[in-house]
């Protein structure tokens, strides 16, 4: 990893389990925080025990502070499936990316610790030639999530990379 002030680039490398699943996921990243604004973004590969049509994964998040603790930002997460989705109209297995978008609205205490409320919707689009197919199977699902976080000494460039952290 290089650092160089607030912002660093780096290599992440995870293994998710479910049951007797495993995913591992490895790739690059980059992040910058300055005060209450920060930046992050990822892109890595996947090599799944769920099957090798997962291929890929990336996300950024852009947080803002806008004054007096708090800050409001979006994220986004989404990973690509080969051959994921069948069009309902004509039958045609295309590939798919899986993807998360949210916004998110944050205060921030003084020593490190923050409430935050997020809102966001998945959903699964294909790359057929129409970006408004119908996709068999898919529907999407729209999500709230309220939390808090404490940060120490002055906290963590890069968020933990799961392929199962969607609506959260």
């Amino acid at each position: 990893m290089y650092t160089s002030g607030a912002g660093a680039i780096g290599a992440y490398y995870s293994l998710d389990r479910s049951g007797d699943s495993d995913t591992t996921l490895y790739g690059v990243e980059g992040a910058y925080r300055s005060g209450l604004s920060s930046f992050e973004g990822y892109f890595g590969a996947v090599d799944s025990d769920l099957g090798d049509d997962i291929t890929s994964t990336l996300g950024f998040s852009l947080e803002f502070g806008v004054g007096a603790g708090f800050s409001l930002g979006v994220d986004y997460q989404a990973f690509r499936v080969d051959d994921g989705l069948i069009v309902v109209d004509t039958g045609e297995i295309v590939d798919a990316t899986i993807g998360d978008t949210a916004l998110l609205a944050r205060y921030s205490f003084v020593d490190g610790a923050s409430v935050y409320a997020k809102a966001g919707r998945i959903r699964a689009f294909g790359d057929g030639e129409d970006d408004f197919t119908r996709i068999l199977g898919i529907e999407e699902s729209e999500y709230i999530t309220l939390g808090a976080q404490y940060d120490f000494q002055g906290g963590s460039l890069f968020d933990a990379r799961t392929l199962f952290s969607f609506g959260g």
